[in-house]
């Protein structure tokens, strides 16, 4: 059954994906009607705060609570609403535990009328407690 959740779950996700571009652009959406010009500026913080947990996760920090709220914060102090800045673990988007584990960063955030959704996948090199 847990199983059967996850591939909902990812389905699901997949599906959000359809709608947006190329990370090198930030996380925005295709329809432009969404965002006005000050907020697709901003729009790219997502992605950037995503790529510096992937970068301090690769660097061995496992400090998934600093990491986490650095997430936040970074979102915050950009104009977003954060819903969540999580790291999981990869095959199960159980909380991240262990050493030389494949994790996902996710995050979902409110920017005006829009939701934006990004993730990146990573190995974090650094042993994660529980």
């Amino acid at each position: 059954m847990r199983i059967k959740r996850l591939i909902i779950t990812f389905t699901t996700l997949t599906f959000f994906w359809t709608g947006l571009v190329a990370p090198a652009q930030g996380a925005m959406l295709a329809t432009q009607d969404y965002l006005s010009a000050a907020e697709r500026a901003v729009a790219p913080t997502v992605y950037r705060a995503l790529d510096r947990a992937r970068r301090r996760l690769e660097g061995g920090d496992a400090d998934i609570a600093a990491i986490e709220q650095e997430g936040i914060d970074t979102l915050r102090a950009a104009g977003f609403r954060p819903d969540y800045f999580e790291v999981r673990m990869a095959g199960t988007l159980m909380r991240a535990q262990g050493q030389d584990i494949d994790v996902v960063v996710l995050t979902a955030a409110r920017l005006g009328r829009a939701r934006l959704i990004d993730n990146v996948q990573c190995r974090a090199t650094g042993e994660i407690r529980a």
